[in-house]
């Protein structure tokens, strides 16, 4: 028993099984099962067929398919399947419908727009279905693109609710099973790690948008924005002495009201004093003025001392909070986890990356060139554009 739950606690950390391994989600560490019903749930798992030293109770799939977990679900347990009406739907069935609702959705939204919720998605086969089609159709739209990214896409655009927790947890696996197999590992390079972070960056931007104490004021400052910097992952760990660093991509928008490419950058600080802590941050600096810009776009900008900052308002109070007209020439939005007690971003050091700016589009590529006078471009990062185009 005590080996279980240990083995369960590790994978609880990892970020892909959290919600998997969790309290709320995994049977025996919510039910807190005896000593010997562990011992006999290892001995099954672990029993071997004499003749063929062959597992006996073996589920591996060349094809990885996981439909059966949810039929093996349904039949386990007759007071769930009649509790949650428990029923899975017929593979016909689920394209049929997909065909009537998913499809014309994307006709009228388009790909990078779609959002899918099952508001019953039991051990989730509806969003199976769902992913698969999403994740074909980006793959058509950017073949060029990691397959990791476009995976990623389509995962973000699959959601679904559900009474029952263990089929959430289901669901939950499949579709990191289905994940796994599109998305085989594959080496990092600056063009991969680059395109990531480009999809990392448009996620930053719903989220934040998204978020109760910050999205209203971001969303005012955006519509008036002249370019913003997009840190998916600002990281600070401190003891005494205080480190922040992250990297992030900068978009400029012109008169016409339409969002370059992005440019690359990275963001570093180092700070003295009594601090004890460690942060990470999603963050977003609105550039407000053609300072700003200009200050960025150099070789490297100091926030504070090259162009003032400021932290942005948060809640409903933006009215007057900070005119058009005067104010610093960039706002921070950020949402945080984690403690630290230390100063803001001013200080912080903001330098471009060329390495993954000759990555992502091609040699000789430099942030002016980019974002001012659009001489380059990728459609591994038309998404984040048109998730910038809303406001």
């Amino acid at each position: 028993r005590d080996y279980l739950l240990d083995v369960f606690a590790v994978a609880e950390r990892l970020p892909g099984m959290t919600r998997l391994y969790d309290r709320k989600h995994n049977p025996v560490r919510r039910y807190e099962i005896s000593g010997d019903a562990a011992r006999d749930l290892l001995a099954f798992w672990r029993a071997v067929d004499p003749d063929t030293g062959a597992l006996r109770h073996d589920f591996t799939d060349p094809d990885w398919d996981t439909r059966f977990l949810g039929d093996l679900y349904q039949d386990l347990s007759d007071d769930a399947k009649k509790r949650f009406a428990l029923l899975q739907t017929p593979e016909f069935v689920e394209e049929f419908i997909l065909d009537r609702t998913l499809t014309p959705a994307l006709d009228e939204f388009g790909l990078a727009g779609i959002r899918l919720i099952d508001p019953a998605c039991g051990s989730g086969h509806f969003l199976l279905g769902a992913f698969h089609r999403l994740l074909r159709a980006w793959l058509v739209r950017e073949p060029g693109t990691p397959e990791r990214v476009l995976v990623q896409r389509a995962l973000d655009s699959v959601n679904g609710i559900d009474l029952n927790p263990f089929a959430v947890a289901i669901a939950r696996f499949r579709l990191l099973v289905a994940a796994l197999r599109s998305a085989p590992a594959a080496p990092s390079t600056d063009e991969t790690e680059a395109t990531e972070l480009v999809d990392k960056a448009r996620i930053t931007v719903q989220r934040l948008a998204r978020d109760p104490d910050v999205g209203p004021s971001l969303q005012h400052f955006l519509g008036q924005a002249k370019a913003v910097l997009i840190f998916p992952t600002l990281i600070k760990g401190a003891f005494l002495v205080g480190g922040e660093g992250g990297s992030g991509v900068l978009l400029a928008r012109n008169e016409k009201g339409s969002w370059s490419y992005p440019a690359f950058y990275t963001m570093a600080s180092v700070s003295f004093g009594f601090q004890i802590g460690g942060q990470t941050a999603e963050a977003m600096l609105v550039i407000r003025t053609d300072g700003g810009v200009e200050a960025v776009l150099e070789d490297q900008m100091k926030l504070g001392a090259d162009a003032s900052v400021a932290a942005g308002p948060k809640g409903a109070g933006i009215d007057g909070a900070i005119t058009s007209n005067i104010g610093p020439d960039i706002l921070t939005f950020s949402t945080s986890q984690g403690l630290f007690a230390g100063a803001s971003l001013e200080g912080a050091v903001i330098a471009r990356r060329q390495d993954w700016n000759r990555a992502f589009y091609k040699e000789g590529a430099a942030p002016h060139a980019i974002v001012i006078e659009r001489a380059h471009a990728n459609p591994a990062a038309d998404a984040l554009r048109e998730a910038l185009s809303r406001f």
